[in-house]
């Protein structure tokens, strides 16, 4: 019966996570997403160097230094995500549309700027002097480059380069003799679709000034941004996200790429707008970013190969966690995923779905009663368990020792089913 109710699951799944995995704009979005991974290190290497612990306490002046010098790195690169974003998600597209990825990356950007709101009212400073209420104009506020702008810059980027690729395939475009060179052909090419976006983009911000939003990049921060971050620091649909992930893995579908698609812009909005509230000396907004999600759930499967090599006898299951665990300690779990294998695996279905939750409501509570420090600083993702706790929180060693915890109440969840599954083993090895 529990292989019917597999057999049903996966039927369900596989053609959904398949059409994901198929969809340009999802890959697009994916693709373009990871990419941004190193502006994201190297922003958090500046943020890092510029809050290090207790070192105002005994070498002022070189933290003076340092803040000084480092806090413009994380400022530009974390205060501008939404443009590196924009970028990497409109090359990946245009190079799925087969369209030329700099005219791609150029109207994609163009578009966003006409649907933005090139104003600034609210607190500031004017002359040395607090101003309360202050209103300026013809001003592209920081907010529209950092968290704040991500969704709005997501959405205009694939419609744009949809209208844009419209016009190229249909060849809807100014043509020139064979003799002009190639690439003023090209820039050529490009006017007319290029037109007819942006006319698009200024329509739909004609649009808008008539509402009380005044701008789509407003209404998309109000209608939009604020509900899927809301959605993304609730602890009830995070367990959601993971138990879809987590039933996508046991079918052999790679679930944090299908579920990333989604739940990775949420989550790297979050670690943006934590980051920004980090380097300006603010209480983070954010339980859950995507460093979070890195630090902490990357460790919750660590415990499997432990407790292959220490809680099982036969020759298979030792040797398979012999040979998986250093793999796993930077955060590669494919080897016994698929080696053991968890995919497909009845007995390990139950504790890699709940024992997962468990670990993530856990640590979730942890940090909610200020027990599990929060990690701010990205770290990269092969980062080696226990280091990424400790740097990804400043320095903190509660970030390890929360790690070390989740690891533990992994192993002891994990091991009566893997003991189970150890008895099949060994009765396949005796010949039983």
């Amino acid at each position: 019966m529990f292989n019917q109710f597999i057999d049903k699951l996966q039927k369900i799944a596989n053609p959904i996570a398949n059409k994901l995995n198929s969809t340009k704009e999802f890959v697009a979005i994916r693709d373009g997403m990871i990419a941004t991974t190193p502006v994201t290190i190297v922003g958090a290497v500046g943020i890092l160097m510029a809050n290090l612990p207790f070192l105002d306490k005994f070498a002022p002046n070189v933290n003076t230094f340092l803040v000084n010098f480092f806090s413009q790195l994380g400022t530009i690169s974390i205060g501008m995500l939404t443009v590196t974003i924009l970028i990497a998600v409109a090359n990946s597209y245009s190079e799925q549309l087969k369209i030329n990825k700099l005219y791609g990356i150029i109207v994609s950007f163009l578009s966003f700027l006409v649907i933005s709101n090139f104003s600034y009212k609210g607190a500031g400073e004017v002359a040395g002097k607090a101003v309360e209420k202050l209103s300026v104009a013809n001003v592209i506020p920081t907010a529209l480059f950092s968290a704040q702008g991500i969704f709005p810059a997501l959405i205009t980027t694939i419609i744009s380069l949809k209208i844009y690729h419209y016009f190229i395939k249909r060849d809807i475009t100014i043509k020139l003799p064979d003799a002009i060179p190639e690439n003023v052909t090209k820039s050529f090419t490009s006017i007319i679709p290029m037109f007819v976006v942006l006319l698009f983009f200024l329509v739909v911000r004609f649009g808008f000034s008539l509402t009380p939003y005044g701008y789509f990049s407003d209404f998309m921060y109000q209608m939009f941004t604020q509900p899927l971050l809301a959605l993304g620091d609730s602890i009830w649909a995070i367990a959601i996200f993971i138990l879809i992930q987590q039933l996508l893995w046991f079918f052999g579908i790679h679930g944090a790429n299908v579920v990333g698609v989604v739940w990775r812009p949420i989550l790297l909005t979050m670690m943006a707008a934590n980051l920004d509230a980090y380097n300006t000396g603010h209480a983070l907004p954010y339980i859950v970013s995507l460093t979070f999600w890195e630090v902490y759930s990357g460790v919750f499967n660590f415990a499997i190969p432990l407790t292959l090599i220490f809680g099982c006898k036969s020759e298979r299951a030792k040797s398979m966690g012999k040979f998986s665990w250093i793999p796993s300690i930077f955060l590669v779990h494919e080897p016994f995923m698929y080696g053991l294998p968890v995919v497909m695996n009845v007995y390990m279905f139950i504790p890699f779905i709940f024992v997962y939750l468990l670990q993530f409501f856990l640590v979730y509570g942890l940090a909610v009663l200020h027990i599990a420090p929060i990690p701010v600083v990205p770290v990269p993702w092969t980062t080696p368990i226990i280091l990424s706790g400790f740097i990804s929180t400043n320095f903190n060693i509660m970030g390890s020792l929360i790690q070390i915890l989740l690891i533990v109440v992994g192993f002891f969840g994990y091991l009566p089913f893997v003991k189970a599954m150890d008895k099949q083993f060994l009765k396949e090895e005796q010949g039983l």
